[in-house]
């Protein structure tokens, strides 16, 4: 097996509504009457145009390995925005390390480092009803998201037979 493997991959995806027509999105800003007008065309809300990955895996010695991978993911629009007419979700990238040594035939101890610049970046949007909540709260601003992972280690030991 070669020491070094190497990848990258890109897509374009064109996810987009192919009717005309409304839906409803009660909370949804410019919603009238909780309706939002889709056209043929519009793209569908959570999927990226844009889709590049890209990493490598480096066999230090014959049983240790050593990797790291890039993913990027262009705007996409809020889940309830089928009408594409709010602000998007920004686009964002994410690294991970990886590393792994095989003890024995059956037996490899693995470690993963997820989102390596701890980098904060939302993998969901939608819309929520504002107002006052529970307590003293007010949700003011409809737009409603879902941060991913910060900054994780993890170990582990894996054995098959």
């Amino acid at each position: 097996t070669p020491d070094l493997l190497v990848y990258a991959n890109y897509a374009l995806i064109d996810a987009t509504f192919q009717f005309e027509g409304e839906l409803s999105s009660p909370n949804n800003p410019l919603a009238d009457d909780g309706l939002i007008n889709v056209r043929r065309g519009n793209n569908v809300p959570l999927i990226p145009n844009h889709q590049f990955k890209a990493g490598f895996n480096y066999l230090i010695t014959p049983i240790w390995t050593f990797g790291m991978n890039l993913s990027a993911f262009s705007s996409s629009y809020y889940r309830g925005d089928e009408s594409n007419l709010n602000r998007k979700l920004p686009a964002y990238f994410v690294a991970n390390l990886n590393t792994s040594v095989q003890v024995t035939e059956n037996v490899q101890v693995f470690a993963l480092v997820t989102n390596l610049f701890n980098h904060r970046y939302t993998t969901f949007g939608t819309f929520a009803e504002t107002g006052p909540v529970a307590g003293n709260y007010t949700i003011n601003d409809p737009r409603t998201t879902t941060l991913a992972q910060p900054l994780s280690a993890y170990g582990g030991l894996k054995v098959t037979w």
